[in-house]
């Protein structure tokens, strides 16, 4: 988690303070806390993304997706876009569709979401994503 904290992305970075005025290590020690699922995706053996879901009923139905990433990321994005999909079908074992919202600058992010077929709702500053199971 120090390794996340300490490197994340500047877009990450800045969403977090941006719309919850938190700082990376801070956001990730709210996050973890909370009940659901999370894991550390490594790339060479160091962490590069901690991720996971957050159920929003009691049963099943809807999770909150979130992850926060260092520039490993980016750098390895075939792995990433690979392991992420393979990821998201595991969700959707579970869950019926996952929700968040990003920062409307946060590119990067937007650009994972609508790979991953999310539709969006913009307000003001926040994008509301969903990505729903496939049918």
């Amino acid at each position: 988690m120090e390794h996340v904290a300490a490197a994340m992305r500047e877009g990450d970075r800045n969403e977090l303070r941006v719309l919850n005025n938190i700082a990376p290590r801070d956001a990730l020690d709210v996050t973890l806390a909370q009940r659901g699922e999370h894991w550390t995706g490594l790339i060479d053996g160091v962490p590069a993304v901690i991720f996971g879901v957050v159920p929003l009923a009691v049963v099943g139905g809807t999770a909150a997706i979130w992850l926060l990433g260092t520039d490993a990321v980016t750098q390895h994005r075939r792995l990433f876009l690979r392991a992420s999909r393979e990821v998201v079908a595991r969700f959707f074992e579970q869950y019926d569709a996952l929700v968040n919202v990003v920062h409307v600058e946060n590119r990067v992010a937007l650009r994972w979401l609508q790979w991953l077929g999310a539709t969006f709702k913009r307000d003001g500053e926040r994008i509301y994503f969903e990505i729903k199971r496939p049918s």
